[in-house]
């Protein structure tokens, strides 16, 4: 159980990373054409942390809307995001099939019968 959990984390936190450093890098190259946002920031250090947060929010499908994609490739990058959070999320469903076999009581569980 200890290592589907592992899995499941690491592949959320490797998509959030990773769609972080693909958003600083499209505001890095595109500018403010990319996305809207007022405290964005103006050094790497700000813009990654507003880009981990937007990363974040969009992985979480909650999208408060302070930073928006504007130009077909910031937006492309979203979406790309937001399936592969559907395909993180559909495979922890699917583990559940294991965590019931692992937490289910079955012959292996019952206590030996005393003499």
């Amino acid at each position: 159980m200890k290592t589907l959990l592992i899995r499941i984390s690491a592949a959320a936190l490797m998509c959030v990373c990773f769609f972080t450093i693909i958003y600083t890098s499209i505001y890095k190259l595109f500018g403010q054409n990319a996305f809207d946002g007022e405290n964005i920031g103006s050094d790497l250090v700000s813009q990654l942390v507003s880009f981990l947060y937007f990363s974040v929010a969009t992985f979480a499908t909650v999208g408060y809307g302070d930073i928006s994609p504007v130009d077909s490739t910031s937006r492309l990058a979203v979406i790309m995001e937001i399936c592969f959070s559907f395909i993180t999320v559909a495979y922890a469903l699917s583990m559940l099939t294991e965590f019931r076999r692992i937490f289910s009581p079955g012959p292996d569980d019952k206590l030996p019968e005393e003499l």
